[in-house]
């Protein structure tokens, strides 16, 4: 599934139980990422049902 059509989908409040969101671009996985925090839920709520996962360390801010 493409970053496009996730956003799309997330845009239309249909969202998935789980994302496994995997890739060698790191924009792509940064961009979803970023929008799952800021955009769909509160921050209150990211405390309690968001849980963000990295395979290795970074360059940049770590999630």
């Amino acid at each position: 599934m493409s970053v496009d059509k996730v956003i799309s989908d997330w845009k239309k409040n249909a969202y998935k139980p789980v994302y496994w969101i995997e890739g060698d671009e790191e924009f792509y996985v940064d961009q979803l990422v970023n929008y799952a925090e800021h955009q769909i839920l509160s921050e209150s709520e990211a405390s309690f049902n968001l849980s963000i996962f990295m395979e290795k360390m970074r360059h940049g801010p770590m999630y």
